[in-house]
């Protein structure tokens, strides 16, 4: 293979050389861009599972404070329009589930236990990926103080 090289023009020798080297730029820009791309669907998902679960707990604040489970069971069957939640739970702040809704065919999902979960008040939703699951846990407060959450899937 060094001979067949050694043999080949200068002229040839740097084509070749160019060519190799616009190649790998390529192939390093692309992965960049997939990168970059990547990185912006999971800011955009992340804000969008968020700013919905802020909805929900506003709308079931109510439904927590006077411990209504059909207003809730309601409040959560809006979420049959969500094509990606899987399942959600309204809880009160002792972790005691109010309601629940579970999309008709999904898969079970793992949980962990939230109620003892300390919350920064600066920062009230959580988020986490849990065996290939987004979670997304929003404090639900009354008055400042907190009354449940809202955990979807």
């Amino acid at each position: 293979m060094t001979r067949f090289i050694r043999r080949l023009p200068i002229k040839a020798k740097i084509i070749a050389m160019v060519v190799g080297v616009s190649c790998l730029v390529l192939v390093l820009a692309t992965l960049a861009y997939m990168l970059a791309e990547h990185r912006a669907q999971r800011a955009t998902m992340l804000a969008s599972a968020a700013a919905l679960t802020r909805v929900l707990g506003l709308n079931a604040s109510a439904a927590v404070v006077f411990d209504d489970p059909e207003t809730a069971g309601e409040i959560l069957s809006a979420l049959s329009e969500q094509p990606d939640v899987l399942e959600g739970r309204v809880l009160k702040a002792d972790g005691t589930q109010i309601a629940t809704y579970t999309k008709s065919q999904a898969e079970p999902v793992r949980r962990e236990e939230i109620a003892a979960t300390p919350f920064d008040p600066a920062h009230p939703t959580r988020l986490a990926l849990y065996h290939r699951h987004l979670a997304v846990i929003q404090e639900i407060r009354v008055d400042q103080r907190r009354v449940g959450f809202i955990d979807l899937r």
